[in-house]
């Protein structure tokens, strides 16, 4: 699907022609790790071409700003912005924050035209990704990395979640860093092979269950998209026991799940949080939760794989996502010419 996005933005950005950009649109968050994903994202696509520049671009919290991100394209001579929420659904960011700060910013830049893409939903490629991660889980010292960050990329936030504790990379730029040591962003305390456990889908046996964590929200939209991605995980039947667990607004609650899960026959549960951004919940609280299971459940093994919004194939689904805006905004043209 990447092939088809490229080829149409290079459509646009041909010589001569107005020049596309496109921003990541997100919220932000305190945890100075939580751009990662969004990070990653953006590297991908301008690696794979097609626009003229990519930018990321935050409503609060953490940075670039979206005004920041207006601002390079702005300077890369961009005319025509595509911007893609990174969010699985419409949200109150997405239509009400967003277009008051595209009203903001296009008072600024009068010349610069605007066209925002769709979220991503629940694409089948979603619950490719999920079953992806699953494959790969990894080992617990692994499971809270989102808690510290590279120290020199740190923002020293006195409102950030882990501000003063031990894991902090703050607290290491008060001292004199050794930037010969390990910085890939694991706890001062984890001595372990960070390596994934690869696992083919022949390995996966009749007594292995995926659970896939949501958040949860009032918002009934919200709830369908998580359970539609996870009836996509279910079609698959990779794993013969997929169970939804919320940790908030809906049910079951993730302990509830998890008994479901045994209910079932699980032996082996593997929880992957259906998360875009690396904030305190997948960092902390899920993590948090997995460990009270094994606890709990000291006869069931438990695993936890990489959040969805790191996976190489929500990439694919921002892309199309623009595709599909760069689409529109061709046929309404064209209308308009008639």
């Amino acid at each position: 699907m990447i092939s088809s996005a490229i080829t149409g933005a290079r459509k646009y950005n041909a010589p001569g022609s107005d020049r596309f950009g496109l921003i990541l649109f997100s919220h932000g968050s305190l945890l100075c790790g939580a751009g990662a994903a969004l990070a990653e994202h953006a590297i991908r696509l301008r690696q794979v071409g097609g626009f003229a520049a990519v930018e990321v671009g935050y409503l609060n919290y953490s940075a670039p700003t979206f005004e920041r991100a207006v601002q390079r394209l702005s300077a890369a001579e961009v005319s025509r912005v595509v911007v893609a929420p990174f969010f699985l659904v419409p949200g109150y960011f997405v239509t009400t924050s967003l277009p008051r700060k595209l009203a903001e910013v296009g008072s600024d830049y009068p010349a610069m035209k605007f066209m925002v893409a769709s979220c991503l939903g629940s694409d089948d490629r979603l619950a490719d990704a999920l079953i992806s991660h699953a494959l790969a889980p990894r080992p617990a010292a692994r499971w809270r990395d989102g808690l510290w960050v590279d120290p020199r990329t740190c923002l020293i936030r006195h409102d950030c979640p882990v501000r003063g504790t031990s894991g902090c990379p703050g607290t290491l730029l008060t001292q004199t860093p050794d930037m010969s040591a390990d910085q890939s962003g694991s706890s001062p305390d984890a001595e372990c092979d960070d390596s994934p456990m690869l696992l083919g889908e022949s390995e996966v046996k009749s007594t292995d269950a995926l659970l896939v964590l949501v958040h949860g929200s009032p918002k009934a939209e919200a709830n369908t998209v998580a359970l539609k991605i996870v009836d996509g995980v279910k079609r698959r039947n990779v794993f013969p026991i997929v169970q939804a667990g919320f940790l908030e607004c809906e049910q079951p609650s993730i302990p509830d799940a998890i008994k479901e899960c045994i209910r079932a026959g699980a032996r082996r549960i593997t929880a992957i949080p259906c998360f875009l951004h690396v904030g305190t919940h997948v960092a902390s609280d899920l993590p948090n939760a997995i460990d009270e299971a094994r606890a709990t459940h000291p006869d069931v093994e438990f695993r936890m794989g990489q959040y969805l919004g790191m996976s190489p194939l929500v990439t694919d689904v921002i892309l199309d996502r623009a595709r599909e805006a760069l689409e529109d905004e061709a046929a309404n043209v064209a209308k308009g010419s008639l």
